[in-house]
C-alpha cells in the first residue's frame, strides 16, 4: 500500500476576473489550463489572458498579464528557475523572466510558412539545459533555435503514426511516446506504453507520456469512460526504469485518490517535478462553488 500526502495549492472560482478560470467544456484529451513547474518548486499556470504565479515553498501567488495584453492568451508554458517560455494565442514564442520582462519574441503568427505556427492547442512544452524551448503540438515536435529565431518542426508523425507524449529529464534528453518509433536524425528517445501497464486499465485506450523525475521513473496517464459517468476518468501510473511499475491510481471519479474531485469532475492538466511529486490541475462542475483546484500529491 502506497503513502500519499495530498497538498491543496490552488483554490479557485469559475469566472471571467482574472484569477478566475473559465470552466471549458468536456474534453476527452485532457485539454485545460496548461502548468509548469520549475525545479525549484514555483508554479506558472496559464490563466486565459494571465498567468498565475505561484511560489508554494513562501505561499505567494500573483497575476502576470500576457505581452500584448488582455487580446493575447497564454496556451502553453514550460518555465525553469530564471526563464518562462509561453506559446501565445497570436502564435508566437515569448521569453520572459519571472518578473515579465519579455527577453525575446519568436514566430510569425499562424500559417505554414517559415517561422509558422499551424497546429492547435494543447501544447506541452519544456526547456532543455541549454535553454532551447521545445513543444509537442499535434503530431509535432518543434524547437527554437535562440540564437537566431528559427522555429524548426523537428519531427513530424507519419501517416497512421502519432506522437503521444513528451518528457525532458535533467541532463536534457529529449523522451517522446508513440506506439512505434518514428524517423528522426535527432538524438531522441522513444518510449511504447508499457506492457504492464495495459493490463492493469484495460479500458484506457491511449497512453501518454509526462514527466521523468531524477531517479528516471517515468509518469504516464491515460483516460478511461465509465458507464453513466459523463466525465473521463484519468489514471496515472508511475513506472521504473526497467518496466516495473511503482504505483497506479485513479485520481477523479467516485474511487479516485483526490476526494475534492470524486463528484462530477475532471482533471484537466498533469506535471511531475524533478523529486517525483505529481501535480494536478482539476475541474469541479457541480457541488462546490470553488470549483477549480490544483493538487500536490506525494506517493511513496
Amino acid at each position: 500500500m502506497n503513502r500519499v500526502r495530498l497538498t491543496t495549492l490552488l483554490i479557485a472560482d469559475k469566472g471571467r476576473k482574472a484569477g478566475q478560470f473559465a470552466v471549458p467544456p468536456v474534453q476527452d484529451d485532457g485539454a485545460g489550463y496548461p502548468f509548469a513547474v520549475a525545479p525549484n518548486g514555483r508554479i506558472a499556470l496559464c490563466n486565459d489572458s494571465n498567468l498565475i504565479l505561484m511560489d508554494p515553498n513562501r505561499r505567494k501567488t500573483r497575476l502576470l498579464k500576457a505581452p500584448l495584453g488582455e487580446q493575447t492568451e497564454f496556451w502553453g508554458i514550460a518555465c525553469s528557475n530564471d526563464l518562462l517560455v509561453a506559446l501565445l494565442s497570436d502564435y508566437t514564442i515569448a521569453l520572459m523572466d519571472w518578473e515579465g520582462r519579455v527577453r525575446q519574441r519568436f514566430g510569425k503568427g499562424f500559417g505554414k510558412g517559415e517561422n509558422q505556427i499551424s497546429d492547435a492547442p494543447p501544447v506541452r512544452m519544456a526547456i532543455v539545459p541549454s535553454a532551447t524551448p521545445l513543444w509537442m503540438q499535434a503530431d509535432s515536435l518543434y524547437r527554437i533555435s535562440v540564437s537566431d529565431g528559427r522555429i524548426e518542426r523537428v519531427i513530424t508523425a507519419e501517416r497512421g503514426k502519432r506522437l503521444t507524449g513528451l518528457a525532458v529529464d535533467a541532463p536534457g534528453r529529449v523522451y517522446l511516446s508513440s506506439e512505434e518509433p518514428i524517423a528522426s536524425t535527432e538524438p531522441l528517445q522513444w518510449q511504447k506504453t508499457p506492457e504492464r501497464l495495459k493490463p492493469l486499465s484495460p479500458e484506457v485506450a491511449q497512453w501518454h507520456l509526462f514527466g521523468i523525475d531524477q531517479a528516471g521513473n517515468f509518469y504516464w496517464h491515460g483516460e478511461r469512460l465509465e458507464k453513466r459517468q459523463k466525465y473521463p476518468i484519468t489514471e496515472v501510473a508511475c513506472v521504473a526504469p526497467e518496466g516495473s511499475v511503482r504505483w497506479h491510481l485513479a485520481l477523479n471519479g467516485a474511487l479516485g485518490m483526490l476526494q475534492p474531485l470524486r463528484s462530477a469532475s475532471q482533471i484537466q492538466w498533469l506535471e511531475v517535478d524533478r523529486q517525483g511529486r505529481l501535480y494536478a490541475l482539476g475541474w469541479v462542475y457541480a457541488g462546490l462553488r470553488q470549483s477549480v483546484r490544483l493538487f500536490r500529491v506525494e506517493i511513496r
